[in-house]
């Protein structure tokens, strides 16, 4: 049986427009795909913590709005994941890159340039919300 791993999934969401990564060709996990940018909730951390923990990790800003979206499974060759989504709609600081390869804004009504199906599984649940 593969490990599970537990994570968020954070959609940044301005106007029209979300922000996707495009993943360093470094990475183990689906290295240089479009996708919406997550991480793993560590042990004895809530969603929402990591939710918090990553986005400062990750953009350099403090969230001060979200919302829970969705949990989508997501099956992977090494591991399988429980993708946890939230839409973050407000945040302190200007956005910077600090992971991935490079951020793009792309048009959350047409998700067709990310790579991954839970990623666009997961925009029409949001695009549902609103």
């Amino acid at each position: 049986m593969k490990k599970i791993i537990n994570s968020v999934e954070f959609i940044l969401l301005k106007g029209n427009k979300i922000l996707v990564e495009k993943r360093k060709l470094t990475k183990r996990i689906d290295p240089g795909l479009l996708c919406i940018p997550g991480g793993g909730i560590e042990k004895n951390e809530t969603k929402e913590q990591a939710l918090i923990r990553e986005c400062k990790e990750e953009f350099g800003i403090n969230i001060t709005e979200y919302s829970f979206i969705t949990q989508l499974p997501y099956e992977h060759v090494e591991v399988d994941f429980l993708l946890n989504y939230f839409v973050v709609t407000n945040w302190e600081g200007k956005i910077k890159n600090l992971e991935a390869e490079k951020l793009i804004w792309i048009d959350k009504d047409n998700p067709k340039e990310l790579d991954l199906e839970v990623d666009k599984k997961a925009i029409k649940a949001l695009n549902k919300l609103k």
